[in-house]
């Protein structure tokens, strides 16, 4: 699918210009500076155009999935949930922080931790997600099944970060 925008602030890596930005399958295909819109665009006027955002760091799945202590939601739609929030936002790319110990508001992250995945991985391979879902892996040294709850992930396409931290020693 082809869509032209225009803007008079369409933000690029050089500054903030005026014109029509060209999109094929949704991603740029092309940049024309202009002061006034092509015949097919879609005006945006005065409102600001930027790529799309990327969240590094992310632990709202963990909200969605249990949204108050001892509440908890379909992990697919948690998963949705939180990628309508992402996307609403201008999060094109976001990596979900997902820890692998302790607790959090009576969420038990050991347990949640596989579904979590599993509902990502169900809403990706059916297309339900709008953003592109990476994985970031927090990683308690001092969790003694550390290893074995990581192991099955580590061929994961979308796990790109680990964090190793030492951080239960300092919370008690």
């Amino acid at each position: 699918m082809k869509e032209i925008l225009f803007s008079r602030k369409l933000v690029t890596p050089n500054g903030v210009i005026s014109g029509n930005l060209f999109m094929a399958d949704g991603l740029i295909a092309a940049i024309e500076v202009s002061d006034s819109p092509s015949s097919q665009a879609h005006d945006c006027t005065d409102d600001f155009l930027i790529p799309g955002l990327v969240d590094i760091h992310t632990d709202n799945l963990e909200k969605h999935y249990q949204p108050r202590p001892g509440a908890h939601w379909d992990a697919i739609g948690a998963a949705l949930a939180h990628d309508a929030q992402c996307i609403l936002a201008g999060v094109t790319t976001v990596f979900d922080s997902l820890s692998l110990h302790g607790s959090k508001d009576g969420l038990n992250r050991q347990e949640a931790f596989a579904p979590m995945i599993e509902a990502i991985d169900h809403a990706t391979e059916e297309g339900l997600l709008r953003s592109e879902h990476l994985l970031h892996l927090r990683c308690e040294v001092t969790n003694p099944l550390l290893l074995s709850l990581v192991e099955p992930h580590l061929d994961n396409p979308r796990l790109k970060l680990l964090s190793v931290m030492a951080k239960a020693d300092r919370e008690t």
